[in-house]
């Protein structure tokens, strides 16, 4: 990696760390001279202090490693840092990860969430807004010093799962981050226990990437209101529900729900509330990828890439999803899981290569989520017994999500991962038995 590269990606992201910290007033471009002197200005004034200060970090560490990780969305950023994390444990402590925020180039938005510098700082070094300056000191004067071998080794996430146990967090709380965290969901009139919804929409990526991007990856959205029946059942329980998310524009109606995305929204809540989740019942989105690292079960409605690989993703053991039906046009039925697999390996989640291939993406009805809740919380509580039938169905999807993976050495979407993780999650029984036809496979592709 050249020098000047380092150089201009630590420039790129202190321009963005001075836009608007709120993205719905958009971004202001900033003038490339304006910001070329005052970084020279800087080296002027503070360049004897930098120096002093560099020359502390080399006598301390023996190699200094800068690492690139791509801050573009809360479920992108999280698995790479946690995988960064469990990468420094097994180094020497006289190595120091130096982690550079990096961004696509069609990503128009800043840092999604600044807690993640709190939340995992103890034990990752992050450049940020108070120490840039200093980088950019270094990248200019000392860049062959970097070890920069690792610069680009968490573009793609790792092909593994992340055993995490049910209510215990990898990176726990600060006593001070527990006591905002409690004061915080006393305001927002949480009193008891409580479950975690989120219903993708494509609002952030209109915001944050190109319109047309938001257009094209929308089959992955689902409506908030359809989970109302599930919620009604959990109240009945004593649970409330906290609607989770950023830029929500959807109104959710649903009696009862605190909607926390849009009137009591706030970084370090993202994760806190998650810790306190009895699960989360959310959608196929990013929001998953964090929950398992705070000790959160997930329950995964309208899933459309099944073989999209789940690379660093958090495995509670109690994880569930519900797929989308797949209706082909051409043959007037519904696809079977093996054919899915097929189809979602193609079309990824596109809506234009899914047009093109004829088929119809349907939503999960209320009666479906409601019986995989059901279902979600008995195994949380640790009640649930699998029936022969179960065992039996469940042997015959595992086998048939086996061959299709026997057969693909690898996956379109993640032709740049070493490897890929299937769905790893159980899929709902309640969805599964009420929908046998997933397993109608011609028993000569299971060979």
């Amino acid at each position: 990696m050249k020098d000047d590269y380092l150089l201009g990606c630590i420039q790129e992201y202190k321009n963005r760390l001075m836009y608007s910290t709120d993205r719905r007033e958009g971004m202001k471009e900033k003038k490339q001279k304006v910001q070329l002197f005052k970084m020279y200005k800087d080296f002027i004034v503070y360049g004897k202090k930098y120096e002093r200060r560099w020359r502390r970090l080399c006598n301390r560490y023996k190699k200094i490693r800068i690492i690139g990780i791509e801050f573009v969305s809360i479920g992108e950023t999280i698995p790479r840092l946690f995988t960064a994390i469990k990468d420094l444990r097994e180094e020497s402590p006289k190595t120091l990860f130096v982690v550079l925020p990096v961004f696509f180039q069609h990503y128009s938005g800043g840092i999604y969430n600044k807690r993640i510098f709190d939340l995992l700082g103890r034990h990752l070094y992050f450049i940020r807004e108070s120490n840039i300056s200093f980088w950019l000191y270094v990248a200019a004067k000392h860049a062959e010093t970097l070890d920069k071998s690792w610069f680009h080794h968490y573009d793609a996430r790792r092909a593994e799962r992340v055993k995490v146990k049910k209510g215990k967090a990898l990176v726990p709380f600060t006593k001070e981050q527990t006591e905002e965290g409690e004061a915080r969901m006393k305001q927002m009139g949480i009193t008891g226990e409580f479950i975690c919804l989120h219903a993708r929409e494509n609002r952030v990526k209109e915001l944050e990437w190109v319109e047309e991007m938001a257009k094209e990856t929308s089959c992955r959205d689902c409506d908030i209101n359809s989970y109302g029946k599930a919620c009604l059942y959990m109240g009945g329980l004593g649970y409330q529900a906290v609607r989770m998310g950023k830029y929500e524009i959807k109104q959710c109606k649903i009696p009862g729900v605190i909607d926390y995305a849009n009137d009591y929204y706030d970084e370090l809540m993202d994760f806190y509330l998650l810790s306190k989740s009895k699960f989360l019942l959310g959608s196929n989105s990013g929001l998953p990828a964090v929950a398992g690292f705070w000790g959160c079960p997930v329950l995964i409605t309208n899933v459309v890439n099944l073989c999209y690989g789940l690379e660093a993703w958090p495995d509670t053991g109690l994880d569930m999803y519900l797929p989308k039906k797949y209706w082909s046009e051409k043959e007037k039925r519904y696809l079977n899981l093996y054919e899915i697999l097929d189809i979602s390996n193609d079309c990824d989640i596109y809506n234009s290569k899914f047009r093109g291939r004829h088929i119809v993406l349907k939503d999960n009805t209320q009666e479906e989520i409601l019986e995989a809740v059901k279902e979600m919380n008995a195994k949380v509580d640790g009640r649930w017994t699998a029936s022969e039938e179960e065992e039996k169905d469940r042997k015959k999807y595992w086998q048939i999500m086996d061959a299709w993976n026997r057969k693909h050495s690898y996956v379109l979407p993640r032709r740049r991962c070493k490897g890929y993780t299937m769905v790893f999650w159980q899929i709902s029984y309640s969805y599964l038995k009420n929908n046998r036809y997933l397993l109608d496979v011609d028993s000569s592709l299971l060979e």
